[in-house]
């Protein structure tokens, strides 16, 4: 018995051998141009390592390359494939990359660069190209986001059908104009039939495409490094362009961070063409962060031309604690969104199932129109459904949002019309015809008590934007920092100084997660300013030798975060029209805040103030007023945006620094 056991093991053995040994015969005809479909295992198998087997088989004239389902993965280093090719797996063969490997930021799985005409396609049972994340996220391994299952870069005519993808150090797929050929746009690529799950960035990342297709696809458990999205769409260049995407029957759940989100205020529509892009039949659950979420602000201040027209239709749109939907838009953009015949499902979510925010000078017009063709709102809180910021000033009126809604709430149904009356009568924000920002005294302003310092005790994020004030020829003495928030990165930036005539100067550079001294005799006397960008991180002054406050910058969002304390602000006699206006993050993120006008006297107190709010301010009383920002009673203490409408745009936190009229 036992020596039949071992001469059947022996057999297994050479069997096994016989499969994976190198076929030279079978090699000499593809090299002959006589096979042009060849199976990987004739060139060869090693358990260890078949990279140099899996390279030589991808170079050889075969047009299909058959991966063998083998009793274990093929392990491999980085491979390109070239045109003309289709790389085929048989039921559930694998791809697995070597461990120990990809030490390289960009060292991806499999990278399509510069070619044409290729497939990836599994046969039968999924086929599988899976990494090792929980490596690439320590050491010896650098920080990277960009260690991809299959990186599409600059090719035409690409397919990846019925496979899994997973466990990358970056996205399931990446497609964008490669480095070399930037201009050259990835054109007729489809995503079929497949599976991206575990990966540490996006599931998959669209960086610049003409001719999108993803279908049948799922979209799941993404987490590891921002933004953390099933998919994200996000041009890094003016030039690079989004036009036909299509995605249809797919899912998008269980990601840490937004389930489908578009970031694109680089984009320069222009000279591009109009993005285009459309969801049908697809479910998107956004679990704890946004479902669906479109942004084309930009944190640097002004933006390129963006226009186009997404269309989402037949989709079920969910939520547990955010967002459903959420749409953030400069407002001279030329956006156009369609939901058609959607569901937008709130499960115990604070969140608003719709909100648009359309930010900047209302001197750009608005060009976003937001159509709701039957869409169904289904909510088991009792919350409004609708948000829509103002934060442009232009009054809810001239707002181009339009269509029908079924909201199922409680057991009850509410039909409902949108149009600029509904608007009006369910958002009464005021329109300021001159403008939200108000600079007309700038010159003549300065700190009651000009001897008396004390810092702007916030962290402001993304922008850090603050005023001083100086006599000619003062020396100034100030200290920046530069703070790393929650896990975000970050590189060196520099601060610059920008006088009353508009004179600018750098005053250098503070690097990631540091602080920096700054000295420098003032040139010009007045308010100076002093603004650092510094991502999504946040900047404060630790020093100063004069009179220092925040600046509200006009054009893009003023964030504090994790702050509470006193902030003053000064009402000049003659304006008209002024108000506060604060907002959360929209759903569990903001604000206790009280109202002081110049006699002390509370005229506002709100409470877990974390959507859209305007504070009108009483023009009849000129004078020093106090915004109180307190701990909320329910909700988180994180982000807050003030904006200042006919308001001179300098706070403190003290009254007698507050610059006023001398």
């Amino acid at each position: 018995m036992k020596r039949q056991l071992f001469m059947a093991a022996l057999l297994s053995c050479l069997a096994i051998w016989a499969a994976v040994g190198r076929n030279q015969a079978k090699i000499d005809q593809v090299a002959r141009g006589e096979l042009k479909e060849a199976r990987l295992s004739w060139w060869g198998f090693d358990e260890a390592d078949s990279t140099a087997i899996i390279q030589e088989a991808l170079v050889s004239k075969a047009n299909t390359i058959i991966v063998d389902k083998m009793a274990t993965p093929w392990v491999t280093k980085p491979v390109k494939l070239h045109s003309d090719m289709t790389l085929q797996f048989e039921n559930g063969a694998e791809f697995l990359a070597k461990r120990g490997e990809y030490m390289g930021t960009n060292d991806s799985l499999i990278t399509i660069e510069g070619q044409n005409n290729v497939t990836i396609v599994g046969i039968g049972e999924k086929g599988v190209l899976r990494m090792w994340k929980c490596d690439y996220q320590q050491a010896p391994y650098r920080k990277a986001e960009w260690r991809h299952t299959v990186r599409i870069l600059s090719s035409d005519n690409v397919t990846v059908k019925n496979m899994l993808m997973t466990d990358s150090g970056g996205d399931g797929v990446y497609v964008s104009a490669s480095n070399s050929s930037p201009e050259k746009h990835p054109r007729n690529i489809k995503i079929l039939d497949c599976i991206c799950d575990r990966h540490h960035r996006q599931g998959i990342s669209i960086i610049s495409v003409i001719g999108l297709l993803i279908e049948n696809t799922r979209l799941t458990n993404t987490s590891g490094t921002a933004p953390m999205a099933g998919i994200d769409f996000e041009p890094n260049e003016p030039f690079e362009p989004m036009i036909d995407c299509v995605m249809r029957n797919c899912v998008v759940e269980g990601n840490q961070g937004a389930a489908v989100t578009f970031w694109t205020p680089r984009m320069d529509t222009p000279r591009v063409g109009k993005m285009s892009f459309l969801f049908e039949n697809c479910v998107v659950n956004g679990g704890n962060r946004e479902a669906f979420r479109f942004s084309s602000l930009n944190l640097y201040g002004e933006t390129a031309p963006v226009a186009g027209d997404v269309v989402v239709k037949n989709c079920t749109i969910t939520t547990d604690t955010s967002k459903g939907i959420d749409l953030n838009v400069h407002a001279g953009h030329q956006m156009n969104f369609t939901f058609e015949n959607t569901t937008v499902k709130m499960n115990d979510s604070r969140g608003l199932p719709v909100i648009l925010a359309i930010k900047a000078s209302p001197t750009k017009g608005l060009g976003t129109t937001v159509t709701l063709n039957n869409l169904t709102v289904d909510q088991n809180l009792d919350l409004p459904w609708l948000g829509v910021n103002d934060l442009g000033c232009v009054g809810y009126e001239n707002y181009h949002i339009k269509g029908t809604v079924t909201r199922n709430c409680a057991g009850k149904r509410e039909d409902i019309t949108v149009d600029k009356a509904f608007l009006k009568r369910y958002f009464p924000h005021r329109y300021y015809p001159d403008g939200p920002f108000c600079h007309k005294f700038d010159s003549q302003l300065k700190p009651a008590v000009a001897k008396v310092t004390a810092l702007p005790d916030v962290k402001i994020r993304h922008n850090g934007t603050f005023w001083l004030y100086a006599t000619k020829g003062e020396k100034v003495d100030l200290t920046l920092h530069y703070e790393q928030l929650i896990k975000n990165r970050g590189k060196a930036h520099p601060a610059t100084l920008i006088y009353p005539s508009g004179k600018k100067v750098e005053l250098g550079s503070v690097n990631f997660n540091t602080t920096k001294d700054f000295s420098f005799v003032a040139e010009e006397g007045g308010i100076l300013k002093v603004e650092i960008f510094v991502e999504n991180n946040t900047a404060s002054i630790d020093k100063c030798s004069v009179p220092a406050g925040v600046y509200l910058p006009d054009n893009h969002e003023f964030n504090v975060i994790h702050t509470t304390g006193d902030f003053y602000f000064y009402l000049p006699a003659g304006l008209k029209s002024s108000c506060v206006r604060l907002q959360g993050d929209g759903t569990m993120e903001g604000v206790n805040a009280k109202v002081f006008d110049p006699a002390g006297n509370v005229v506002y107190k709100g409470e877990d103030i974390c959507m859209f709010t305007e504070i009108p301010i009483d023009n009849s009383k000129p004078g020093v007023w106090l915004l109180k920002i307190m701990r909320p009673s329910t909700i988180r203490l994180e982000d807050l945006e003030i904006v200042l409408v006919q308001i001179p745009p300098y706070m403190a936190n003290a009254p007698e620094l507050v610059p006023v009229l001398q």
